[in-house]
């Protein structure tokens, strides 16, 4: 299966991104300082059969909540044609100084697809505005839209986005591993690769991709390993669900804690 990044993304996935572009530019007007990609289709190693479209969005300020009921129907009509979009839309003046966990103004992914679509019918997104939010994960977008992302539209990235602290990205990478070990059985994969980058950023402070962490840990990692690491890199490059022994993959993820 061929990897794409942005600049040689297949037509479907690129009039994908230049929609949403064209729908948050209308719904945010002057408020919008700018688009950004970040994960996979901005690092080079985008799966056009498994991979998510991850996004930033930044604006000077909060968006109303009628702007966010029109985003809730742009991003319900957009998602998943043809790929899942996971997206954060962020304000500046919010993100200065730094904090974590990190606030957000609006949140769209698939997993909240059907609450969101709910909210819609029944009125309910018109509380959206009356709780504050903040998200762990934050701190790993944010590392990685500064050190690998694309700004699909606006102002430069180092001018939108705050430095986060090394230990912050780690605490937000490290509870991403351990949400991945509950769901071992369904997503191996996500959790061997995800846990390869994780070592290779506490080794030498680089971010990489799921598919750049694998690599690293076959060059890094023991021997003993380096059958779960392919299995997982092939399954992610090839989508042909390569079978990995369960206690392999335990014994993997035992190692990685015990490096933590």
């Amino acid at each position: 299966m061929t990897q794409y990044g942005w600049a040689d993304c297949p037509t479907p996935i690129y009039n994908q991104v230049r929609d949403l572009l064209a729908g948050v530019r209308a719904i945010l007007g002057n408020n919008l300082m700018g688009l950004y990609l970040h994960g996979s289709l901005a690092m080079g190693c985008f799966n056009p059969d498994r991979s998510d479209i991850d996004l930033l969005v930044i604006s000077h300020g909060p968006m109303t909540i009628h702007e966010k009921f029109v985003a809730a129907e742009l991003l319900l009509g957009l998602s998943s044609q043809p790929r899942p979009i996971e997206i954060s839309f962020l304000v500046r003046k919010q993100m200065v100084p730094w904090r974590h966990p990190a606030p957000y103004d609006f949140h769209f992914g698939e997993d909240h697809r059907d609450r969101m679509a709910a909210d819609l019918a029944d009125e309910g997104w018109r509380a959206w505005n009356d709780v504050r939010r903040r998200d762990p994960d934050l701190a790993a977008h944010v590392t990685t839209v500064r050190a690998r992302g694309l700004c699909i539209f606006g102002q430069p990235i180092p001018e939108c986005f705050p430095k986060v602290p090394a230990e912050d990205f780690v605490d937000a990478i490290a509870a991403d591993l351990h949400w991945s070990q509950d769901y071992l059985e369904t997503n191996a994969t996500y959790a061997i690769l995800n846990a390869c980058r994780i070592l290779a950023f506490l080794d030498d402070g680089r971010v990489r991709s799921k598919d750049e962490g694998g690599v690293w840990g076959l060059a890094h990692l023991p021997t003993a390993h380096h059958p779960t690491i392919t299995a997982a890199l092939e399954d992610y490059r090839t989508n042909r669900n390569r079978t990995v022994d369960p206690v392999a993959i335990t014994s993997f993820m035992h190692f990685v804690q015990e490096k933590l």
